[in-house]
């Protein structure tokens, strides 16, 4: 069986000096692949964001392996990845990144901890635009610069040994921290943004965290019963599915990922993240996705004067915080979705269409789970 390559890029990109130097490889190599425009083809882009978590090009898909981008690591690792395949015929590898410093970061992680389908795309938009322009206008690269932790940019040199057993990526969760590069590129800024949906804690006595590498976490709290809702448009299950992947005691283990999540049920997988910021002495803050939509400039501003106040990172800025918001808004979302540039829906941004939907059995379901902690969080019931 032939293995195919296929190269992912954006239409909309003019001049991607990443897919350009990819393309000039495959050209030396002269091996054929299939280029994919993720503006026209939705279909394939939703396929490659649920393999990889991410919205960036150049992706390369070469047979099972994925490498986002065309760092200096992953010019090797595509390499071996070819290697592996029989497809790579060259015998002298050259560097093929030598204008790009390698340089070990010694910088803090400041973690976007959530459950999925509770509005991290949104807060990682939001603090990219944040941090990391200086007007305040997200566009579709930034959301590299605040990357998804369990992918190829951490993961991909463990792949082999991941592959064998699922749980064995637990083994590499602290190395990957400990020997992480840069991410976004700017070495004035100490600090690093990685999202994830993973319980906080330990697998198999593999603590989760490098508490030595960790400045704090961002948690975003969402009423469930919309989890489920967006859960299962997202993943293309039914509801009652979505459900019992919410409300399920025990761990819930994405294995059909080549990085796979190991997640608590909703409640819990938050109350990992708050347990073990508490024992091991990280500070962090916990948003309702409600309250974000409700009051936008009153709890990004809350959460960016926590950063600033309480991790240390960053300086606030009250007029910048409007423009990233404006930028990041619902119209302009659906907009950058239209065009190409951000794999959502338009019921993305939509809140409590849960009253529309769920049956009154599905909902007595979450909410006898989750009353409690519903109530806690201030949700009705």
């Amino acid at each position: 069986m032939v293995t195919k390559i296929k190269l992912f890029t954006s239409s909309k990109i003019k001049n991607c000096i990443a897919c350009n130097k990819i393309k000039q490889l495959f050209s030396d190599q002269s091996l054929e692949y299939e280029e994919i425009d993720v503006v026209t083809n939705r279909e394939e882009r939703r396929r490659m964001f649920k393999k990889t978590h991410s919205f960036v090009v150049p992706i390369i898909e070469i047979g099972d392996d994925f490498f986002i981008g065309f760092s200096n690591k992953n010019s090797f690792l595509i390499i071996e990845s070819l290697k592996k395949y029989g497809l790579w015929t060259q015998k002298t590898v050259v560097n093929l990144q030598s204008n790009l410093k390698k340089t070990i970061n010694n910088n803090k992680i400041i973690w976007i901890a959530t459950y999925p389908r509770s509005g991290t795309g949104w807060v990682r938009s939001f603090l990219g635009a944040y941090y990391f322009t200086e007007n305040g206008e997200f566009f579709y690269e930034l959301l590299e610069k605040t990357p998804h932790f369990l992918c190829d940019t951490f993961f991909g040199k463990y792949k082999s040994k991941i592959d064998e057993k699922k749980d064995r990526i637990a083994e590499y969760w602290i190395p990957a921290q400990q020997q992480m590069e840069w991410t976004h590129g700017n070495p004035d800024l100490n600090f690093e943004f990685i999202a994830t949906h993973n319980k906080n804690g330990t697998l198999n006595d593999n603590l989760f965290i490098d508490a030595t590498k960790t400045a704090g976490y961002i948690n975003i709290i969402r009423d469930p019963r919309d989890v489920v809702i967006s859960y299962s448009r997202y993943m293309g299950v039914s509801i009652d599915n979505a459900i019992d992947h919410i409300t399920t005691d025990g761990m819930n283990i994405t294995e059909e990922n080549p990085f796979p999540e190991f997640r608590l049920n909703w409640y819990n997988n938050y109350m990992s993240w708050k347990e073990q910021g508490e024992k091991d002495g990280y500070p962090g803050i916990v948003v309702r996705y409600e309250d974000l939509l409700q009051d936008s400039f009153k709890y990004f501003s809350k959460i960016i004067k926590f950063l600033t106040d309480d991790v240390g990172r960053g300086t606030y800025d009250e007029d910048k915080i409007k423009k990233c918001i404006e930028s990041t808004s619902y119209s302009n979302m659906v907009k950058l979705n239209e065009d190409g540039y951000y794999p959502m829906t338009k019921e993305y941004f939509k809140h409590q269409n849960w009253k529309d939907i769920l049956t009154k059995e599905q909902r007595k379901r979450i909410e006898k789970k989750f009353r409690k902690e519903m109530v806690e969080f201030g949700y009705e019931i």
